[in-house]
């Protein structure tokens, strides 16, 4: 399945990589198929919606969905930093449950 969405990167990989699929195209592409059709059902439906392209490779749609969370990483650090910045230890009915909710935050 890797190979379908994350293609190899050093030149003994790529070259064993082009050759399988090239060697039996009619297999490389069903098993495209499928890991494709793993990948939409596995994600929500509004990430779906917003990648699903006809005629598209499972490496593709794998790059679209690691996309859409990579523009999400800074808002998400924002997001946290605040909550961070405002977690205030009245709010928690211990100073354990402060200091957990502290290490999920951070986690």
């Amino acid at each position: 399945m890797l190979e379908h969405i994350i293609p190899p990167t050093d030149a003994a990989a790529i070259t064993t990589y082009q050759t399988a699929k090239v060697d039996d195209l009619p297999l490389w592409n069903r098993l495209d198929v499928v890991v494709l059709q793993w990948i939409y059902a596995t994600i929500s439906l509004d990430i779906l919606t917003s990648i699903l392209v006809a005629d598209d490779s499972a490496e593709r749609a794998w790059q679209h969905v690691a996309d859409l969370f990579q523009d999400n990483k800074n808002s998400r650090a924002m997001y946290l930093e605040t909550q961070l910045t405002n977690t205030c230890l009245t709010d928690f009915s211990s100073t354990s449950a402060y200091f957990n909710h502290l290490k999920s935050l951070a986690d």
